[in-house]
């Protein structure tokens, strides 16, 4: 029993070195910080977003649109995006985002599988 607790707790850092790469790597690709509420507090004292996304795939296919809207410290921005995608091309992109999503699961979970797996060898 102890040699088990022993595994655990030898594995347990790779578990979370694992999970902190991700986080860490998840962080970096995230949009533009948030402002502060002390940069808020000084405009008009309303302030607001909105924002629209929508992706359509039909046998040609898919058309996306996304649009914003915001208004802070007094000024009202807009953004809109849209566009078409072949087919074949969106097939791929869904297929690639399905392979990085496995395979972070996968790195996620490697160190814990080969926990198990030493576990299952010992019981045997």
């Amino acid at each position: 029993m102890s040699s088990t607790v022993d595994r655990l707790r030898r594995a347990l850092p790779a578990v979370r070195s694992t999970a902190a790469q991700m986080l860490k790597r998840a962080g970096q690709r995230a949009v533009a910080p948030a402002r502060s509420s002390a940069s808020l507090e000084r405009g008009p004292g309303i302030s607001f977003r909105y924002s629209f996304h929508s992706v359509q795939a039909d046998e040609r296919g898919a058309h996306f649109v996304a649009r914003e809207a915001r208004f802070e410290q007094g000024r009202l921005q807009t953004e809109s995006l849209e566009g078409t995608i072949d087919r074949e091309r969106y097939e791929q992109a869904i297929q690639a985002l399905k392979g990085q999503v496995v395979q972070r699961v996968a790195t996620l979970l490697a160190p814990i599988a080969a926990l198990l797996g030493d576990l299952e060898d010992e019981g045997s």
